[in-house]
């Protein structure tokens, strides 16, 4: 877990090492049968295989533990301030002195320089479009493309890149008090041998000193805690 995102992101290959905040979402199955398994917002970066970064990363686990199932990232460039982005469009189509105002350099006024051309492609359009050439309707349209790019995931990279392992003990199975197993008696549990999986931010360092202090002190009889 917590190991980077493979996907088809061949379209997206000029973006390769951009770094910026996104809006992941992660699906399971198609039409009717599609269901959100993951929702996360924060850095991501794109790779040459995928994506990196806490926000890809957060998801991983919901991938690796689905192997061969039919998933697909839903990925929002604009995770904070998409109606901000087309209200500041539209005024600006709307005045004589920036219609003729190239769309990818509006566009690069809330996104790194190199996506703008990316998204234009795919949507069809040629790179000195200007705000002008854009119908309202289509400029929401644009947006739309902005905000739900999807593409199909493939997997994550392997152990050797994960931050954290999946599976273990249940932690049902043990005493949060004392990290007592309630199956075998004097067996003490912490970190990675628990079934726990944090977020990126050192959750999951937090969990294995302050799991390993309780253990420790529940083998010595001294818990610190009081059930």
């Amino acid at each position: 877990a917590l190991a980077p995102i493979v996907a088809d992101v061949r379209r997206l290959h000029k973006l390769q090492g951009v770094r910026m905040d996104l809006g992941l979402t992660l699906y399971e199955g198609k039409g009717d049968r599609e269901r959100v398994l993951g929702h996360t917002v924060g850095n991501a970066i794109f790779t040459q295989f995928g994506f990196s970064g806490p926000a890809a990363m957060d998801l991983s686990h919901l991938i690796s533990t689905r192997p061969g199932a039919d998933l697909t990232l839903e990925i929002d460039l604009l995770p904070h301030y998409r109606r901000e982005m087309q209200g500041l469009l539209e005024r600006m189509a709307g005045r004589r002195d920036a219609r003729r105002l190239p769309l990818r350099v509006a566009l690069g006024a809330a996104l790194p320089e190199k996506v703008p051309p990316v998204i234009m492609t795919l949507a069809g359009l040629s790179d000195d479009t200007s705000l002008a050439d854009l119908p309202r309707d289509e400029l929401s349209t644009m947006l739309e493309r902005l905000t739900r790019l999807r593409v199909a995931v493939k997997g994550t990279h392997g152990f050797e890149f994960a931050q954290v392992s999946t599976g273990g003990v249940p932690v049902g199975e043990v005493d949060p008090h004392t990290m007592a197993s309630r199956i075998v008696p004097g067996l003490y549990l912490a970190g990675e041998v628990l079934d726990v999986v944090g977020p990126c931010g050192g959750y999951n360092l937090q969990f294995a000193w302050t799991s390993g202090y309780l253990a420790g002190a529940g083998a010595a009889g001294t818990p610190p805690l009081k059930k």
